[in-house]
């Protein structure tokens, strides 16, 4: 008996221990994300905000390839605008460099960075194609695509290919762009989990209305389960707000409204009637004393 318990009490002292190693190493990793993230978020408001040399440093300091690409991008924009596009054309060549690295990178194993190298291609795809060099940009997209399709996770693949016609439609491709938001959707409604479903519907809804396909967009709209996911239904019909048709803006927040909370189509609310922004103002103000007493 007394042997029995002895057994008993190392294997709790050594559970003990493996669990407070496993919270440190899980709080060491959260530490580590959380500084990358803060080191991102300072480059890319260094990039927008003007300041390049804080940026370029920054940027060269990010582990993370799709970041440092991210603030590349960011950079040749400020420096585009600013009229300096020789400066821009060579910050896109050094986001250039990360993406055909990225997409040659034997690390490349499974679909997450499968994923990554999508979004990194066709972020430089689409700073290419923003220059005005359509056809180079034509050749990222082509890369990303290959790369899509040989992602074998449905959720991933379909996030993928929104990802790869979002680019494609800067160049003006309408029918690849649909013929890839027709996958995409395809995939997507193979997704058993419903929250999963409805956030890739979310994203394809609002390809499809970048094209102008906003009949297809409200389509992809109502397929989500409202029940399930009220909020990423109204999110998708949100997307028929990018139409000039000012009645069917209208009707698309209002059913969203309808639907959800105010908070999610808020922006597209105060846009179509600015005179809302006193009344969300006063809601915001009650709940904040509600909240304090």
């Amino acid at each position: 008996m007394i042997a029995r318990a002895a057994d008993i009490a190392r294997t709790l002292t050594l559970s003990a221990q493996q669990n407070r190693y496993q919270r440190a190493r899980s709080l060491e990793s959260s530490v580590r994300v959380a500084a990358r993230t803060l080191d991102f978020d300072r480059a890319r408001t260094a990039a927008e905000t003007g300041d390049l040399d804080g940026a370029g440093t920054l940027a060269d300091s990010l582990s993370d390839t799709e970041q440092q690409a991210r603030v590349l991008v960011s950079m040749a924009d400020a420096v585009a605008t600013a009229g300096d596009v020789d400066r821009a054309d060579a910050l896109i060549a050094r986001a250039e460099t990360i993406a055909h690295a990225v997409h040659t990178s034997s690390a490349i194993r499974n679909n997450l960075e499968q994923a990554r190298a999508v979004r990194v291609l066709g972020l430089v795809a689409d700073a290419v194609a923003s220059i005005g060099d359509v056809d180079r940009a034509r050749d990222f997209i082509g890369r990303a695509e290959v790369v899509a399709n040989a992602i074998t996770d449905a959720h991933q693949q379909a996030s993928a290919l929104v990802s790869v016609a979002e680019s494609l439609a800067m160049t003006g491709d309408a029918d690849r762009v649909s013929a890839l938001i027709g996958r995409a959707e395809a995939l997507a409604h193979s997704i058993s989990n419903r929250y999963t479903q409805a956030r890739i519907l979310v994203s394809v809804a609002e390809a499809a209305a970048k094209i102008g396909d906003v009949d297809r967009a409200e389509s992809i709209a109502e397929s989500i389960d409202i029940l399930a996911t009220p909020d990423e239904h109204a999110q998708a019909l949100l997307a028929a707000t990018a139409t000039q048709d000012s009645r069917r803006r209208t009707h698309a927040v209002a059913r969203a409204l309808r639907i959800t909370d105010w908070h999610v189509p808020i922006r597209h609310l105060i846009e179509i009637a600015p005179e809302a922004t006193a009344a969300v103002v006063a809601e915001l103000d009650a709940v904040t004393r509600l909240d304090a007493s």
